[in-house]
């Protein structure tokens, strides 16, 4: 943090940091501001928008084109439909990604699904059990899991993220 006195007197405070891109380059970051307080935040948000810029360009550059319904199809004929488990458990893993997440997700590319998005898809089940709503995620971050595994996509985007308060039942 460095602060610059001004020719009016004032005194306006900088913060730089240095960043790595997803190529190795080295990249600079500065935020300026009126008060400590205000540089930190500033930088904060200026770190946090460019993660999500690196992100959204390392997903982009991958496979842009697959679209989450195909995907999730593909992966339902071979990973679920002929697999060595219950019947039952091949039923739930069905209606779970037919009912629930191929509906929200169909339009999407994969590259373009966010934490945000799972966040807000998972909050579509706010009321419903604990139980449900965790066989819900856990189909979504398996599918997607499959997707990084094939290096469709760079990171899941259901697996860092929390369900804070998309549940109220125990």
């Amino acid at each position: 943090m460095y602060e610059e006195k001004r020719p009016d007197g004032s005194i306006l405070y900088r913060m730089t940091r240095q960043v790595t891109d997803n190529d190795g380059n080295k990249i600079r970051l500065t935020a300026r501001g009126k008060s400590e307080r205000q540089v930190k935040k500033n930088m904060e948000q200026k770190l946090l928008k460019w993660q999500r810029e690196q992100d959204e360009l390392k997903n982009k550059t991958m496979f842009p084109e697959v679209n989450f319904k195909v995907f999730a199809d593909n992966w339902y004929e071979l990973n679920i439909k002929n697999a060595n488990i219950s019947d039952t458990t091949k039923s739930d893993y069905k209606y779970y990604l037919y009912s629930n997440i191929v509906p929200y997700f169909e339009k999407f590319k994969l590259c373009d699904i966010t934490e945000d998005d799972c966040q807000r898809f998972l909050n579509k089940y706010v009321g419903y059990s604990k139980a449900n709503v965790s066989k819900i995620r856990m189909t979504l971050r398996r599918v997607l899991r499959k997707a990084q595994k094939q290096k469709l996509i760079g990171e899941n985007p259901a697996e860092t993220h929390y369900r804070r308060g998309a549940c109220t039942n125990p």
